[in-house]
């Protein structure tokens, strides 16, 4: 029989809270055992095999580690080994250490029991529930240090993992209680802080705030973005659970819209219904389309355009005076596309204004699964049979084609279609119905542009 006395030490050392060593090696998860061991009341000095298990219970119980058998030198009773049980036999819980021993002359292994391990003071402060409490002017009361700088490895400073199942039971909780952050992040090489959900009811970062403040603030200290959402479609959407939930945008100066930032292409600004449908598309070009029905309160300037269709054998240019030869299939709601040909004849009733631009419809999805496609494009240049277009039916308007063969043109002259395809002439008493409007610019003689008034009578 024999009677072990035995004495465990466990030191734990986190190099981190030294400031003097903070690039200090890690201490591992290995400890040091010291016992000492005597066959009845006799010394021993042998090499002796020993069996280490670590328990969970002081009897019974699971096996938490182990067995580990080494050769154990014993020196006058006294006996020193290095046992390491791995990274995770030791959690915070109660932990008992089982040993057996055979030395030379015995029948066999001769079991000593278990002996609870127990702590150090300054290990307490990490069982489950402690509180490491300290005054520490600008520094950490605890930081934890991950030194391995390998981009394609390494693992965390700290981790922090919660089953619970309560919404509000978050692995970590920060708070402050006096007038700074409860959580701060800052990164060299990355974000300062990630927020990663795996929920498809949830969100990777939530913010609130209970007293009247701000649930999210993002600035940057240059002239670049605050806010920056990512993937291939940026998304801003109010509670999707309360149906009353709504989008205010409030500024102190200006709200600006900035499309296409890369250079890319045409970008486009879009409002959509809940069907998903388009009802206001502005482009970068300054382009507008709206789906529906426009109040102006005050005063309008510019003219006004009818989307159109080359009806003709020729191409149209800016500034040709065309007339209606029929209608065709709406391009925008319910409003029929007004067919066209090159107005030409004095006293036509059917002219209908002034070419303006090349008009290419958009194929914008109408169920918003794709919220970045083609809407419709103006541009200058001819615009050839079966074509669209857009015409001036109303307003001042750049240029129109004149002909002065048919009398010297000046500023207020009424202007109607001339016999010469495209281009208008001076009326001096014509027929109602079918001027086009009046002439701001004068034309003496021959074929030219001038600004005019485009209104129908």
């Amino acid at each position: 029989m024999r009677n072990l006395r035995m004495f465990l030490w466990v030191l734990l050392i986190l190099c981190s809270v030294i400031p003097s060593v903070a690039q200090a090696a890690s201490t591992g998860t290995a400890f040091t055992y010291q016992g000492q061991l005597k066959k009845g009341s006799d010394p021993v000095n042998a090499n002796c095999l020993m069996e280490f298990r670590l328990y969970d219970q002081a009897n019974g119980g699971n096996l938490v580690g182990g067995p580990i058998v080494p050769t154990v030198p014993v020196n006058n009773s006294q006996l020193t080994v290095l046992l390491d049980f791995g990274p995770s036999a030791f959690a915070g819980e109660a932990r008992w250490l089982g040993i057996q021993v055979n030395c030379p002359g015995d029948s066999g292994y001769t079991d000593l029991g278990r002996q609870p391990i127990t702590t150090v003071p300054y290990a307490l402060s990490l069982r489950p529930g402690a509180v490491i409490s300290g005054s520490i002017y600008n520094g950490p009361v605890l930081q934890l240090n991950n030194n391995d700088p390998s981009p394609s490895g390494g693992g965390y400073a700290f981790s922090a993992i919660n089953y619970s199942g309560n919404t509000w039971r978050p692995a970590i909780y920060g708070e402050n209680k006096g007038a700074s952050a409860g959580v701060f992040g800052k990164s060299s090489g990355w974000h300062g802080v990630v927020g990663w959900s795996q929920s498809n009811a949830s969100s990777g970062v939530y913010g609130y705030n209970e007293s009247g403040g701000y649930g999210g603030w993002f600035e940057s200290s240059s002239d670049h973005y605050d806010l920056v959402l990512g993937g291939a479609v940026g998304r801003i959407n109010t509670d999707p659970n309360n149906p009353e939930s709504s989008l205010i945008l409030s500024s102190n100066k200006d709200v600006t819209v900035r499309l296409d930032n890369n250079g890319g292409g045409n970008g486009f600004f879009r409002i959509l219904n809940s069907g998903g449908a388009n009802v206001f598309t502005a482009d970068e070009q300054g382009n507008v389309e709206v789906a529906g029905n426009l109040t102006v309160v005050g005063s309008k300037s510019g003219y006004v355009v009818d989307l159109a269709q080359n009806d003709d054998t020729v191409s149209f240019g800016v500034g040709d005076v065309v007339s209606i030869s029929g209608a065709g299939p709406a391009l925008v709601g319910e409003n029929p596309t007004i067919k066209v040909r090159l107005a030409a004849g004095e006293g036509k009733t059917a002219v209908v204004g002034v070419v303006d631009k090349h008009f290419f419809p958009g194929s914008a999805s109408q169920d918003g699964s794709d919220l970045r496609p083609a809407g419709p494009i103006y541009q200058d240049g001819l615009i050839a049979p079966g074509e669209f277009l857009t015409i001036v039916t109303l307003g001042a308007f750049r240029a129109i084609k004149a002909d002065a063969s048919y009398g010297a043109i000046a500023p207020g002259d009424l202007l109607v279609a001339s016999p010469n395809p495209g281009f208008a002439m001076r009326a001096a008493a014509p027929r109602p119905g079918t001027v086009v409007g009046k002439a701001l610019g004068a034309l003496p003689s021959g074929t030219g542009m001038i600004p005019a008034i485009i209104s129908l009578q």
